[in-house]
């Protein structure tokens, strides 16, 4: 793995082989730069990620600033919790799926949906109350 790395970090790596890499082995988000931050990688493909059935290939979709309201909420009700997790952080992300998330069973999703600056100040504010803080 760590020599198909290296190679893809070349300059000219051709967007056909970060793809593969990608779909085949998805991202190493602690390894910088990322695959997908390669100046030669298709940013117009990230969307296709959606429906990859790897779910670390699929969290891929979400480095789209752009993504879809559609393609969000599919994620949303996705099984693995980092996949909702990255949807409550999402720049794209709206309100209504922000109150989805913030009853999300799992602590994370539910801080990262009350963290993200598209949830409506009164909302937080009646959050904020209802903690006692």
């Amino acid at each position: 793995m760590s020599v198909r790395r290296a190679a893809a970090r070349r300059p000219d790596t051709p967007p056909q082989v970060l793809l593969r890499l990608l779909r085949g082995h998805g991202e190493v988000f602690h390894i910088r730069p990322l695959l997908v931050d390669h100046p030669n990688f298709p940013r117009q493909a990230l969307r296709g990620f959606v429906d990859e059935p790897d779910p670390r290939v699929r969290v891929l979709a979400l480095e789209d600033p752009d993504l879809p309201v559609s393609e969000l909420r599919r994620l949303a009700a996705c099984e693995e919790s980092f996949l909702r997790a990255g949807v409550a952080r999402h720049p794209n992300v709206t309100a209504e799926l922000l109150e989805r998330l913030l009853a999300d069973p799992e602590p994370k999703v539910a801080d990262d949906a009350a963290a993200n600056l598209v949830l409506p100040r009164a909302r937080m504010d009646r959050i904020l109350a209802e903690a006692g803080i």
